[in-house]
């Protein structure tokens, strides 16, 4: 007798049902042994990872992107560029000085990215030189003329007049002289303290007269203070903004 075709369909999947089902978890630890296998070949290079210092600093050029994009406000372009500036001030103070003292330590593991701390330190100083090299040149050639044309000027001291000068000379005798001290560089005593961020001034110095005391020819004149302001308004005409850097005031 002769079957209905889905009856000899329905046999035919019975009987494949009645053989031993494959070891499915033998497959799964191949395929992750694989997996490692490969990784390990391909994907556990140094080539295949980025430094993490470097890639700070790629973050921070693209700070100074934003500070040479013509479509963004020119005061806003100031602000990037000085951003740019206090985020290098960070970087050398947290990720420089952790390579550095890795350097002093004599450390040479290399990390993923097969860098040692020296050559970490190298490429740092190189990409540093380049990115600040792009900023002085972008500000003194593109951004301070853009302010100039606006009537706002960083006027250097020989640029002065008459009335400036006064004022000046008025400033510093009430607003400068009474908080920035003079720190003496001999070699009788430690080097002077300076400060995260620090502005200073190095002198040379001529004494008056020579007494019983001992002499120094060196001074540090620390300038930054959150009493003064960094850019110093001066008297200008109605419609124009000059200013003067506080350390040129004190020089």
């Amino acid at each position: 007798m002769r079957l209905p075709l889905h009856h000899n369909m329905i046999m035919s999947d019975s009987a494949s049902s009645s053989q031993p089902a494959k070891d499915k978890t033998a497959d799964t630890y191949t395929d992750a042994r694989d997996h490692q296998i490969l990784a390990s070949r391909h994907f556990n290079r140094p080539e295949n990872f980025i430094n993490r210092e470097l890639s700070w600093l790629e973050f921070n050029n693209r700070v100074l992107e934003e500070a040479m994009d013509a479509t963004v406000p020119l005061l806003e372009r100031v602000k990037f560029l000085s951003i740019f500036s206090s985020n290098l001030d960070e970087f050398f103070m947290v990720r420089v000085a952790g390579v550095r003292r890795q350097i002093d330590a004599a450390v040479e593991t290399t990390c993923p990215d097969g860098l040692s701390p020296a050559e970490v330190m190298r490429r740092i100083s190189e990409r540093i030189h380049d990115l600040t090299r792009l900023q002085h040149d972008y500000f003194f050639d593109q951004l301070h003329p853009a302010l100039i044309q606006e009537c706002v000027r960083i006027v250097q001291p020989d640029q002065l007049n008459d009335e400036q000068i006064i004022f000046v000379h008025d400033f510093f005798k009430h607003s400068i002289l009474s908080v920035v001290t003079p720190l003496a560089i001999d070699p009788s005593h430690p080097f002077p303290h300076i400060g995260n961020k620090m502005i200073c001034l190095i002198v040379e110095l001529q004494p008056l007269s020579r007494g019983p005391l001992p002499q120094t020819t060196l001074a540090i004149i620390p300038i930054t203070t959150p009493l003064l302001p960094r850019f110093v308004k001066l008297p200008s005409p109605s419609g124009r903004y000059d200013f003067i850097l506080l350390e040129d005031v004190i020089r």
